[in-house]
Order: structure tokens, then sequence, then C-alpha cells
């Protein structure tokens, strides 16, 4: 059956202030016609969430020119991976390189295991995928491995978290808006920063 999204999944956030391009590699996880649904959900769910932070998340192929060449936005690049060892990242379906600034890899199979694992529907997998995308996009933005605790920036979801997931979306923290806001407008002043982990989700 097809995914049905919730009736919050339609409200409307807060204007977005900010464009941020988002170049999708998916070659490897939608040739199924089922899977690339689930992603296009996915994606207008995470575009949902991080507009209540005043960010407009612009989705793309990975492959196309303004993946390249757009210089009016911050670029993000998103690819998915599979078959992931469980020695590698133990226990995240995602992972960024937030001081690095452009890199988000989804681990899908994780995902949907997941979803399984927390009694959830095989259709409630687009929510997850959102939401983890979101987590990490928002790694991203904010240049930071910090996380909250609460919301959708928790550094692990619980089986309550998971089940309020179908209910409405994990919400921001106001300080996650504030560093996300921060690190799209960072002070003349601010350091860059060159660490080497990567945020987790």
């Amino acid at each position: 059956a097809l995914w049905q999204a919730p009736v919050w999944a339609q409200q409307q956030g807060t204007q977005p202030t900010d464009k941020v391009l988002v170049c999708v590699n998916s070659d490897n996880f939608t040739r199924d016609a089922d899977l690339a649904f689930v992603l296009a959900r996915a994606e207008g769910l995470a575009s949902r969430m991080l507009a209540r932070a005043g960010v407009a998340l612009e989705w793309r192929p990975a492959g196309m020119a303004a993946c390249r060449k757009d210089q009016q936005a911050r670029i993000i690049m998103l690819g998915f991976a599979t078959g992931t060892p469980a020695s590698k990242y133990p226990g995240a379906m995602a992972y960024a390189l937030p001081y690095e600034r452009i890199h988000v890899v989804v681990l899908i199979d994780r995902i949907v295991k997941e979803t399984a694992v927390n009694a959830l529907t095989s259709a409630a997998v687009a929510l997850v995928l959102g939401h983890v995308m979101t987590h990490e996009i928002t790694h991203i933005l904010q240049g930071t491995v910090r996380h909250s605790e609460t919301g959708v920036m928790k550094a692990r979801w619980d089986a309550q978290d998971f089940r309020r997931m179908v209910s409405k979306p994990l919400p921001f923290e106001p300080a996650d808006v504030v560093l996300i806001r921060r690190g799209l407008h960072p002070p003349a002043s601010a350091a860059t920063s060159a660490a080497p982990e990567a945020g987790e989700r």
C-alpha cells in the first residue's frame, strides 16, 4: 500500500529564509519504484521539518550541473550505503561529516531494520528516513557533532521516539535552531574548526 502522509506532515512551518541544495546520489537505492516513492516522501518530510528552522531545502540528483556550479546556496551531498559492517558507526543509521560540511551517508538497510525492531510498519520507513536525513543535514548546517536531550537531534532515539514519529515529527530544541542559524550566518570573527569526528544518527 502507498504510504499515507499524516495530517501533521502537510502543515506549514516557519517561512524558510535560507536556501540549501541537497544533491542526492540514490542510484543504489531507488532502482525499485517503491523505494523511489519512499525517498520522495522522506525528502518532503525533511523539507517541512527544516522549514521550521528557516531553511528551504531543494533536492536535486547528484549528477545535475547545479550540484557542481550553484553559487547561490550551500550544497550538501547525500548518498546511501548498504551492508556497512556492524563495527563501523555501530548503532548509527547514518553519518555526517559536519566539520567538512558537505557529505551525509544514509545506511538505508539499518533504517529498514530499525523500523521493524520498533514494531512500525514498512510504510513508516519514509518517516524514519525523513527524520534521519533531517538529523544529519542539521549536523552539517550547524557544523558540530553536538546532540540534544530530546527531539530530532537526540543522539539515540528510543521506542517512544519512534512511536511519536507516526503522530508528529520530532521537534528541534530551541538551541538546535540557534545553532542552525549561527552555522548559516557565522560571526565574521568565528574561527574555522577542522576536527575529524563524524556526527552519527
